[in-house]
């Protein structure tokens, strides 16, 4: 009983490679909605990509713009506590964000490079690709055509290995008519003289 048992959750526990056997639900609707999720393609990922950046440096430089104008109102003002505040809280702030726009304009010029010289090294790629794909297609035109003319050179050979045959069977027929007709002429010959001499 227990045997029993054992081997029937062994086969419902079973991986699909060893059986299929109550493991796969080829009517499982979640499975079907699962697999229709297709990757997005580049422009979506690039734009996706963009709004987050656009976003994070918008924020920055809400900040920065925020800080500036403070730091701008409080150093004219005829405050002396304002304008200390000013210079030595606000402005190293606007350093700081301004040092970080600085930093992500020129991560992002870098990265436009990056993608830029990727673009070119795989166009690059590309087209020696596609000139390999028009050798290999030149290559097979050339087999292409070797072969029919190799089976154009074979028919005729058969061809003439036909005729030759023919001929050679012809001349066999030939060679046998003229053998018999010698014998038949040696033939008479003899009994001419056979004749001749009984006389």
């Amino acid at each position: 009983m227990s045997t029993t048992n054992q081997s029937s959750n062994r086969v419902q526990n079973a991986t699909p490679l060893r059986t299929t056997q109550n493991v796969i639900d080829t009517n499982n609707k979640s499975v079907d909605e699962g697999c229709k999720n297709n990757l997005p393609d580049y422009e979506t990922l690039r734009n996706n990509n963009l709004r987050e950046i656009n976003q994070h440096y918008n924020a920055i430089l809400g900040q920065y713009k925020n800080n500036y104008s403070s730091y701008l109102t409080k150093v004219n003002s005829s405050d002396n506590d304002e304008r200390q505040n000013a210079i030595t809280q606000i402005k190293p702030m606007v350093k700081s964000y301004n040092d970080h726009l600085i930093k992500i304009n020129k991560e992002m010029i870098s990265k436009v490079n990056l993608t830029n010289d990727l673009l070119v090294k795989q166009k690059e790629e590309i087209d020696s690709k596609r000139q390999i794909i028009k050798n290999n297609y030149q290559k097979i035109d050339d087999i292409k055509e070797k072969n029919k003319s190799l089976k154009q050179n074979n028919n005729s050979r058969s061809s003439n290995l036909q005729q030759n045959k023919d001929l050679m069977d012809a001349n066999r027929y030939y060679k046998f008519g003229m053998i018999g007709v010698n014998i038949l002429m040696l033939i008479i010959i003899i009994s001419l003289l056979i004749y001749l001499f009984s006389i």
